[in-house]
């Protein structure tokens, strides 16, 4: 399977899913998103992001 299969069946992950998982602040995580250091958000709607599972899964692989 390749990645971009993988990535287009990930699950989204709200704000509170992303701090639990990755176990960071939400500043860390929006500091690190403008740093290019951590995934970007997706926009789901006009008021609504989320991060892909796929995308935070990858970057925790790539901590260790």
């Amino acid at each position: 399977m390749s990645n971009n299969s993988s990535k287009e069946k990930s699950d989204i992950l709200k704000l509170k899913d992303v701090i639990a998982r990755c176990r960071i602040s939400k500043s860390k995580i929006y500091r690190d998103m403008l740093l290019d250091l951590f995934p970007k958000q997706v926009r789901l709607g006009s008021n609504c992001v989320g991060w892909l599972s796929y995308d935070i899964d990858k970057w925790i692989a790539n901590l260790n």
